[in-house]
């Protein structure tokens, strides 16, 4: 087609894949692929006239088949235990990604091989599309709002923010308010409203780009996010090995056994006086 082979692998790379990175392990470079780290998925699409299409047809899709080439014409072919091992067999995540336009005669025949990569070597890998934290809003209501002030101050506020119970305005729910400051702008409502925030009272959201869902992915997060501490507190352990305490001894970190939550372990020398717990 008048796809060049370099553009059409871009777009065939870019398309998201619904499989779990659990079954999968990491292939390695220059290792020949195995099923343990590689899913091969093939693409045989070829565009040809419709016999019974109407001759006043103007419309491309209405004469020809197989014009537009579609994420769902991927079919995955199973290698060495897949078909076994896999509960579900890895496929696009969307079926309408558009990849290519082909007229009669022309035809796209490819195998594709799929690895699991991580975001740090390029940003399809990445699971999360966005992900951000923002304090809990709080709202204070210092004197009461009522009769056609309480409607004009909900609306003030996105939907479910405040309720109008009795004629009377209340807090329903401060989470969802984004603290636009739309309220502080009429003059009938400044001296009876605060705005805040929460100091301690964090609300982190996480959106997901593919098949893992978001509580899932946070808790994989945290895995790496702690197989990193430790990497880090064993690294720190070997430099103050090289070292010498206040007396000449080699230093010593004093590492917690098990790392659990965000505890975090103080230095410390050996046989150091109390009066020094820190180290030089």
């Amino acid at each position: 087609s008048i796809f060049n082979d370099e553009v059409l692998a871009h777009r065939m790379g870019l398309v998201p894949i619904n499989a779990d990175a659990s079954d999968f392990i990491t292939k390695v470079s220059g290792e020949n692929p195995t099923d343990r780290d590689t899913i091969v998925f093939q693409l045989k699409v070829k565009c040809s006239k419709k016999h019974n299409a109407d001759k006043l047809a103007t419309l491309p899709q209405h004469k020809y088949n197989n014009v537009n080439v579609m994420s769902g014409d991927i079919k995955f072919v199973p290698k060495g235990t897949q078909k076994e091992r896999l509960e579900f067999p890895p496929k696009p995540v969307h079926d309408d990604i558009l990849l290519a336009k082909l007229s009669p005669g022309q035809e796209v025949d490819l195998e594709m091989h799929c690895h699991k990569g991580i975001g740090k070597d390029h940003a399809k890998f990445s699971p999360v599309s966005t992900a951000f934290y923002r304090l809990l809003p709080q709202i204070f209501l210092k004197a009461p709002i009522t009769g056609d002030d309480a409607v004009k101050f909900q609306k003030c506020f996105q939907n479910g923010t405040i309720d109008v119970k009795d004629g009377k305005a209340v807090v329903k729910d401060p989470r969802k308010c984004t603290m636009s400051r739309e309220c502080l702008r009429h003059a009938e409502f400044k001296d009876k409203v605060v705005l805040a925030r929460k100091r301690n009272h964090f609300i982190f959201e996480i959106e997901s780009a593919n098949s893992s869902p978001p509580p899932l992915l946070f808790l994989q997060a945290l895995n790496i996010l702690k197989g990193k501490c430790e990497e880090c507190l064993q690294s720190l352990d070997t430099q103050m090995r090289q070292t010498e305490g206040p007396n000449g001894e080699p230093g010593k970190l004093v590492l917690p056994k098990k790392l659990d939550g965000f505890s975090r372990p103080e230095a410390a020398w050996e046989d150091v006086p109390p009066e020094r717990t820190e180290p030089e």
